[in-house]
């Protein structure tokens, strides 16, 4: 979804003007981490932004659902876990200068 407006975007935090008003789209990140071991599990990035590197599940966040269900719907069909909670950690926020959709 793109849409400057959406309620789940936390781009309203963002100090820069500019980038504040740019059309966001959503997507996620997550780590599965295993703290008993001391251990976080990550994929090879098959394509896209990232490819052949290895780093944490996710995609886009689906307009009918909010960015937890997201994070948990991407690590699913990513890795085949089954997430029962997500605890957020952070944001990115990528922008590009041929692209006027910042990535959130």
């Amino acid at each position: 979804m793109i849409n400057s407006v959406d309620t789940r975007s936390v781009a309203r935090h963002v100090e820069d003007a500019e980038h504040r008003a740019m059309p966001h789209r959503l997507y996620t990140l997550i780590f599965p981490m295993d703290n008993v071991r001391s251990r976080v599990l990550l994929g090879m990035k098959k394509r896209g932004f990232g490819c052949n590197k290895y780093n944490g599940f996710g995609g886009k966040v689906e307009a009918d659902e909010t960015i937890d269900e997201g994070a948990i719907r991407e690590l699913n069909e990513e890795s085949g876990l089954l997430a029962t909670h997500v605890d957020k950690q952070g944001l990115l926020l990528f922008y590009f200068e041929d692209n006027p959709v910042a990535m959130e």
